[in-house]
């Protein structure tokens, strides 16, 4: 089994989320998806100005998705 890794950008004021993004690349464990899913969401929110984060108190979610390859 492998699994995908799907992240959406939100913002709790606004309440909206962007599309979802899912990551081109396949994990091999639940934990190793999840681990790269906090790191991800944390490169994520370090990118996007401090300003608009903290006025439409943006957040990350994320969720790894088990998927069979054929």
């Amino acid at each position: 089994m492998s699994f995908v890794l799907t992240m959406i950008l939100c913002s709790h004021l606004e309440a909206t989320c962007m599309r979802p993004i899912s990551d081109k690349n396949m994990h091999n464990t639940f934990k190793n998806c999840m681990m790269v899913g906090y790191e991800s969401a944390k490169i994520l929110l370090n990118n996007i100005n401090e300003k608009d984060v903290n006025n439409k108190q943006m957040y990350v979610n994320f969720s790894c998705r088990k998927i069979k390859i054929i």
